[in-house]
């Protein structure tokens, strides 16, 4: 039988997941008095000077990924949206049966909030097959929006990727804008890796140093990054 790549990631001892798991069902036979959690404790102690099991894990399937600056943007969004309850990592109840059944959209919104001392309007919609598109418009101040006060539907009402005003104007109200698509289905994540298949981007003259000061955001509950799928 074949093993998983995440059991394939090895310890500092340069043992594999696998491997380790091996040694503590072994550990446990010979001590019975033992519990299989506390053996898997003792080998991932030995294996690399970890706390426990638990750690273990946290750290090697869950590896501290590369800088990007608009990722690391669009993690600090995500990660508001989860643990504000905005959306959910998991697929709603009968999810598929309810998008059969109807062009129901499961999750969609828009929230303005505080990001990195910045204003942001953060937008989420669900398109399908598991995945939810999270939009940010950073560093936003909307009295300067063009159609902040125009009648719909050309009235801003922060449901698209970007703004509704010509692009030339962003620079009069937005800083940076970014889209990316959190993947639910077959894993949890946020598609791609660095800049790839980071998309509706837009960049003021100047934001980016100030993007790339964002202090560097660890996901919570998914992955930064992953496979990109249709």
């Amino acid at each position: 039988m074949t093993t998983s790549p995440a059991e394939q990631m090895r310890f500092p001892s340069g043992k594999t997941i696998s491997q380790v798991r091996k040694d503590a069902k072994r550990l446990k036979k010979c001590t019975p008095n033992q519990t299989l959690t506390q053996a898997l404790d003792a080998v991932a102690r030995k294996n690399g000077s970890f706390d426990c099991w638990a750690q273990a894990m946290q750290v090697l399937k869950h590896p501290i990924w590369k800088f990007e600056p608009y990722r690391n943007l669009m993690v600090l969004a995500t990660n508001y949206l989860v643990e504000n309850k905005l959306i959910g990592l998991q697929l709603p109840h009968n999810y598929y049966e309810r998008r059969l059944k109807s062009t129901e959209v499961v999750e969609k919104g828009h929230v303005i909030v505080k990001l990195a001392g910045r204003n942001t309007i953060i937008n989420w919609h669900d398109i399908g097959y598991g995945e939810i598109r999270i939009s940010v418009w950073w560093d936003y101040e909307h009295l300067n929006h063009p159609q902040a006060n125009f009648e719909p539907p050309y009235k801003e009402q922060f449901h698209t990727r970007m703004p509704l005003a010509k692009r030339s104007r962003f620079k009069d109200f937005v800083g940076v804008t970014c889209t990316v698509d959190l993947e639910r289905k077959d894993g949890t994540y946020l598609m791609g890796y660095g800049r790839e298949k980071l998309n509706s981007i837009y960049t003021r003259r100047g934001a980016f140093d100030a993007l790339n000061q964002i202090p560097h955001t660890q996901p919570n509950g998914y992955d930064a990054e992953g496979k990109f799928r249709l």
